[in-house]
């Protein structure tokens, strides 16, 4: 080509491309919030507004909340916290949960399917939550590290955004308790103290105290309960068990080594550890000091116990497990595609409940399990998106 016509189809580019780019600029149409580029914040009456993201579909997929499958998932976004809730005597069922990152509070009809928001509150950058069994408060963490702050929204009251509290202390681990309180550790010096927040009164009552501050706490039901506490787990740290109870020192008990870590009840104790190189699950009986090895072996933060004191419900993938377990699976390294067992602690027999895959054709890395009434139902989150889940043990 020659150098004329070159610089001539050159500049004709160059005009072409700079009026439209002034007609863009001035006579194109300002997008509003009615554009599908602005959107309101699922579940608030703020009127402010944020950019979608333009890789989502204008059609989100719907949940079928009255699926028949005893395997469903319940919602589709990340949740924080969630609790079966009995708002009445005689009432039906409903489980409600928050939602991550903003801590609105919705509940699910398990009858109807009818989903409802109950809080329409933003807390902002909401990392964990807890409910009381009548739905009455919750307390949600906002933030991490120094900068949590801690809110105890009141939910009955009617109005769609809740009244709240802030507890002004520095709190690493707390749960709602069957007494409709909270009880919660924060630091104090080198060591932790337990207390019991009434929302009510808008009080808090020690109860003891731990004398180290890396600790796991697996919280009794109530506060006068037996609270399980031991170490942060690491293959390379050996754990010691602990129980705590209201007015009484801490007490160790047999149970310990390499990456150790447990959930317990009165009767007995399910624990982990690396042994020999491999990590085992092991069952403490409380009364007559003796251990016994579990066929399987299992995260116990994997484990929910029923209210038979020799039963629990724990998720599992079969060989799984490595040298590293628990550290991979806490750095997200490691994952697993769970299988649900009914665990008898007294005798070590095993009963299949689902395995998640087959069901549900989704690798399901259980998380937070919980019962639910009667214990005839478990609800827990997938790891791996923090989503709602629950499965019928027994059909209805």
């Amino acid at each position: 080509m020659q150098r004329p016509i070159f610089f001539i189809v050159s500049a004709v580019l160059v005009l072409v491309l700079l009026i439209a780019w002034v007609y863009i600029l001035f006579f194109s149409q300002t997008p509003t919030s009615d554009d599908p580029a602005f959107v309101n914040f699922p579940g608030s009456d703020s009127s402010s507004v944020v950019v979608s993201d333009p890789n989502i579909s204008d059609t989100q997929p719907v949940i079928d909340l009255m699926s028949p499958d005893r395997l469903r998932q319940l919602t589709l976004e990340p949740v924080i916290g969630f609790k079966e809730v009995l708002t009445a005597s005689g009432s039906s069922p409903k489980i409600y949960y928050v939602t991550a990152g903003r801590g609105h509070i919705f509940s699910i009809d398990l009858t109807t399917g009818e989903e409802v928001r109950v809080s329409g509150t933003t807390i902002a950058s909401a990392r964990y939550s807890e409910i009381t069994p009548d739905g009455s408060y919750a307390l949600t963490q906002s933030g991490r590290g120094a900068g949590s702050r801690f809110f105890v929204s009141a939910l009955n009251t009617g109005a769609g955004n809740a009244p709240l509290a802030v507890i002004q202390e520095d709190i690493v681990s707390f749960k709602a308790t069957i007494d409709n309180t909270f009880l919660y550790a924060r630091k104090v010096g080198n060591g932790l103290e337990v207390k019991e927040y009434f929302p009510i009164e808008r009080t808090s009552e020690a109860l003891f105290t731990i004398p180290f501050q890396e600790a796991v706490i697996e919280w009794g039901v109530n506060a006068f309960d037996t609270h399980f506490i031991y170490p942060k787990a690491s293959t390379q740290l050996e754990g010691y068990l602990y129980i705590g109870q209201s007015g009484e020192p801490l007490v160790r008990v047999m149970p310990s080594g390499f990456g150790f870590s447990a959930i317990g009840n009165l009767v007995y104790s399910l624990f982990s550890v690396q042994a020999q190189g491999f990590y085992q699950t092991f069952v403490y009986d409380q009364f007559d000091k003796s251990i016994e090895p579990l066929l399987i072996s299992v995260i116990p933060q994997k484990c929910a116990s029923l209210a038979q004191q020799n039963k629990m419900v724990c998720a599992s993938e079969i060989d799984k497990h490595t040298i590293r377990t628990p550290d991979d699976w806490h750095e997200g390294t490691l994952s697993f595609a769970d299988t649900l067992y009914e665990v008898d602690l007294e005798t070590g027999i095993l009963q299949v409940l689902v395995d998640t895959l087959v069901e549900s054709g989704r690798a399901l890395d259980i998380i937070n399990p919980k019962m639910g009434r009667e214990d005839a139902t478990v609800y827990f989150q997938n790891k791996n998106d923090q989503t709602l889940w629950l499965f019928e043990k027994i059909n209805e």
